[in-house]
């Protein structure tokens, strides 16, 4: 589609202490080919210099929204409810977006599009780069990697649908560090979700390993937003219905397989044996999800 300055989006970041990224981040976006967005800044309640580096920043299409930290999920929703435009670019605070990824992004827009994504460039956190993405493009490809919990959509990477993601009333307070799974699986049922073969955006990998209560909550919610998505549910789950998935997920020995590598596999230490582990538990706990659990919500 041909690009004009009739189309506005809106630029969504969130930020919590990326006094170290920040300002890179900021200057990422402001100095892109295309220039008519807004960028809205969530600074989620930030203890270090970061809201100081914010406002250094001259530039009238910044608008900054200062709260008290509640987290991504809550600091998300608000920016998506207060922006003007129905086409949202997101950003992390220690990202960088090439120049022309506003632009490129733009270019795949469609009104049965969902969400587009780009590939990355993975740097570390000192701005070295140690990688780089070779993510499914299309929706069929996108949702069999999502099924399969193999890389399939960066977050940060996303240009957001406004009109679907409203119809699907957003990110998922239950969903916690599952948030983009759970709304990537409920938005495919809305729309196309595809990723610009480009690399559009430096993604910083950093070093530290998840820890195993976080990484068991991520797996747990990521099963329960497969339960979600089998069911056809595209918009949010209640707490009643999550508690039921959750106590049918515990009982299971397949699902205890499953969390126990999923661990290891997240570990980079671990080989490639506990990824092929975690991958098998993985299609098991789904076939089995898929042929007892597609009532199981309202």
């Amino acid at each position: 589609m041909e690009i004009t300055s009739d189309i506005r989006i809106s630029v969504i970041l969130s930020t919590y202490n990326d006094e170290k990224y920040i300002a890179e981040a900021i200057e990422s976006v402001l100095n892109q080919t295309y220039k008519h967005f807004e960028f809205i800044i969530v600074d989620d309640g930030s203890t270090d210099n970061t809201n100081r580096i914010i406002k250094s920043f001259d530039d009238e299409r910044i608008v900054l929204v200062e709260k008290k930290n509640t987290g991504l999920i809550n600091s998300l929703n608000y920016g998506f409810s207060v922006s003007k435009y129905n086409w949202v670019i997101r950003m992390d605070g220690d990202d960088i977006c090439y120049p022309n990824r506003f632009e490129m992004l733009m270019s795949r827009i469609s009104d049965n599009v969902a969400v587009i994504g780009s590939n990355c460039t993975l740097i570390d956190s000192s701005g070295k780069i140690i990688g780089r993405t070779k993510n499914p493009l299309t929706t069929k490809g996108i949702i069999r990697n999502l099924l399969l919990m193999l890389p399939s959509v960066f977050h940060s990477s996303t240009l957001i649908n406004k009109e679907i993601f409203n119809e699907t009333a957003g990110y998922d307070k239950l969903m916690h560090v599952a948030e983009d799974y759970d709304l990537w699986l409920r938005m495919s049922l809305k729309g196309e979700i595809i990723n610009v073969e480009d690399e559009l955006m430096y993604y910083r990998m950093h070093e530290s390993n998840i820890s195993k209560k976080k990484a068991e909550i991520q797996l747990l919610n990521s099963q329960i937003a497969f339960v979600k998505y089998i069911n056809g549910k595209s918009g949010l789950i209640n707490v009643q219905d999550y508690s039921i998935i959750k106590n049918v997920l515990e009982k299971k020995y397949i699902y205890k397989l499953y969390i126990k590598s999923g661990i290891k596999s997240k570990n980079k230490d671990n080989g490639k044996m506990s990824t092929l582990l975690f991958l098998s538990f993985n299609v098991l706990l789904k076939i089995w999800l898929l042929l007892t659990q597609r009532n199981i919500i309202r």
